[in-house]
C-alpha cells in the first residue's frame, strides 16, 4: 500500500463526519445568476437540490428561498446578507447558525461535508494531479471565459462587438487549450469542480447567439470544447439547475439592449 493510502482514508473519513454536522436550512438564490448556478449544482450533486423551484426540498432538509437581484428585499439586506449578493446558504454546524456567501466557496463546501469525489480532494498524487488540471481550467474560466462572456454581452456598441466577438472566442481557445483529453470532461472522464465552475457560463451561451449572433464555429479546432460543451449540458445536475432559456434571454435583456 502506497504512503499516502492512509492520509487518503483519514481524509474520507473526515468529511463524512463533517457531513453529519453541517445541516443546510436555506438557500437564496436567483436562477438568473451564472455565479448562483454554481452552488446549485453541487448542491443538486449531493442529493440536497432536486429543482431550482423555491419551497422546501430534499424531504425537508433544505428551504429553497428565490431573491430579486435588481430589487432585494430589505430583510435580505438586513438579516442574510448585507452585501446583498447571491447566493447565500445558511446553515447549522456545531450547534450554531453560519452565513455562507460566494458561489465557488459554497460549492466547494458543499462537494467537500459529502465526501463528494466532485471535490478531488484525496490526497494521493493522481488526485493532486486531476487538482491541478482543474485548477488550470478554472484559471481559464475566471480570467478570461466568464469575463470575456460579460464583456459581449454588455457591449451594445455595434462598431465594437467585433472586437468583443474576437476577444470571447480567444477566451474558448485558452479554456479548450487547458482541457484535457481522455474523457470528455474538463479534466478528462471524471466530472470535477471545473466542470461545476464552468458549466453555468457554457449554458448560458444561447444567450449570447441571441443578443449578439455569436456561436463557437463548429469545426474541427473547436471540437474538444464542443465535446466538452455537450457533457455539460447532459450532465442531470446541470440540466436540473439550468432555468428556461427563454427566461434567461429576456432576463439578461437589460445587460444586451
Amino acid at each position: 500500500m502506497s504512503p499516502s493510502a492512509p492520509a487518503a482514508t483519514t481524509s474520507a473519513h473526515a468529511a463524512a463526519a463533517a457531513a453529519k454536522s453541517f445541516y443546510p436550512l436555506r438557500y437564496f438564490f436567483t436562477p438568473y445568476c451564472p455565479f448562483a448556478h454554481r452552488s446549485s449544482i453541487a448542491l443538486h450533486e449531493v442529493g440536497l437540490l432536486t429543482s431550482i423551484e423555491p419551497g422546501s426540498q430534499s424531504n425537508g432538509q433544505l428551504e429553497v428561498v428565490h431573491i430579486d437581484i435588481r430589487n432585494k428585499p430589505d430583510w435580505y439586506l438586513r438579516d442574510i446578507n448585507p452585501k446583498g449578493k447571491v447566493p447565500t446558504l445558511e446553515i447549522t454546524t456545531g450547534g450554531k447558525k453560519e452565513i455562507m456567501i460566494e458561489s465557488a466557496l459554497i460549492a466547494e463546501f458543499v462537494l467537500q461535508t459529502h465526501g463528494s469525489p466532485i471535490a478531488i480532494m484525496q490526497s494521493t498524487a493522481d488526485d493532486a494531479m486531476l487538482r491541478y488540471r482543474a485548477g488550470l481550467v478554472i484559471d481559464a474560466l475566471s480570467n478570461q471565459f466568464n469575463p470575456g462572456y460579460f464583456g459581449l454581452l454588455r457591449e451594445k456598441d455595434p462598431s465594437k462587438q467585433p472586437a468583443a466577438k474576437d476577444k470571447f472566442l480567444d477566451a474558448v481557445k485558452a479554456v479548450q487549450a487547458v482541457l484535457s483529453h481522455g474523457g470528455d470532461y474538463a479534466t478528462g472522464s471524471r466530472f470535477t469542480i471545473a466542470d461545476v465552475i464552468g458549466a453555468p457560463f457554457v449554458a448560458r451561451l444561447p444567450v449570447l447567439e441571441h443578443y449578439r449572433g455569436f456561436v463557437v464555429p463548429d469545426t474541427p479546432e473547436y471540437a474538444r470544447f464542443h465535446a466538452w460543451k455537450r457533457a455539460l449540458l447532459a450532465r442531470e445536475s446541470v440540466k436540473a439547475t439550468t432555468a428556461e432559456m427563454g427566461w434567461l434571454i429576456e432576463q439578461n435583456k437589460v445587460n444586451a439592449v
